[in-house]
């Protein structure tokens, strides 16, 4: 389905790596594991992820825009660099919440 992993590389920042099967995509399953990796991170002290994602990856690109969470990006040649905080803030907590939403939805429609 999919795999995601952070990586400590300073007492506060993890490099952040999410992939999903291509037959599972668009399914959400990237969205849970970044927010599962989120709060395992915060869980252990981290307070930000950064992570570079190819410019053609725009399915992770959207993840991320999606995800709530205040991102700092820097692009170059090879794609975009992206830097975020992880904490628990409104608009993360009403990403969340319109996820849900959505979730629902789609749960109930056949």
């Amino acid at each position: 389905l999919g795999l995601g992993r952070c990586v400590a590389v300073s007492r506060d920042v993890a490099e952040l790596a999410v992939e999903g099967g291509d037959a599972d995509q668009h399914r959400g399953i990237g969205t849970l594991l970044l927010q599962r990796l989120a709060e395992l991170a915060r869980g252990r002290g981290l307070a930000t992820f950064h992570a570079d994602v190819e410019s053609d990856n725009t399915d992770m690109i959207d993840v991320l825009v999606n995800s709530g969470f205040a991102l700092h990006t820097n692009r170059d040649r090879d794609g975009y660099h992206v830097e975020f905080p992880i904490a628990e803030t409104d608009r993360y907590a009403r990403a969340m919440a319109a996820r849900a939403w959505i979730a629902l939805e789609r749960r109930d429609t056949p």
